[in-house]
């Protein structure tokens, strides 16, 4: 059994990261299921950024619920990169959300 879920590991980290460099739609779908995969998130984020696709890494920490890393990446991408136009979007779209929890975190006085 521990064979299998190695193999199924080995297969969920593949298609991330093939997911991330060829196929934008399936990636995307990908991402909104990342928290029920079984997958090597440390590999793929240092194999998508070994390959200049920082954006997509960030995505990942992202949608594992590490929202500061993927700041810092997107970051990082509007400091130093051409990456900047889905930088921009992807920082807007977290800043967002990082002002609704911080409003909804104020009306409840935590």
């Amino acid at each position: 059994m521990s064979d299998l879920l190695f193999f199924l590991k080995d297969l969920s980290t593949s298609l991330v990261k093939l997911s991330a460099q060829y196929e934008e739609e399936t990636f995307k779908s990908v991402l909104t299921r990342l928290r029920e995969m079984n997958f090597d998130m440390e590999d793929c984020i240092e194999w998508l950024l070994e390959r200049k696709m920082n954006h997509n890494a960030a995505l990942v920490y992202k949608h594992m619920g590490e929202s500061e890393k993927s700041v810092n990446i997107w970051t990082s991408l509007l400091e130093n990169d051409g990456q900047l136009e889905s930088a921009i979007d992807s920082v807007i779209d977290s800043l967002a959300k990082y002002g609704i929890l911080f409003s909804k975190c104020i009306q409840r006085n935590y």
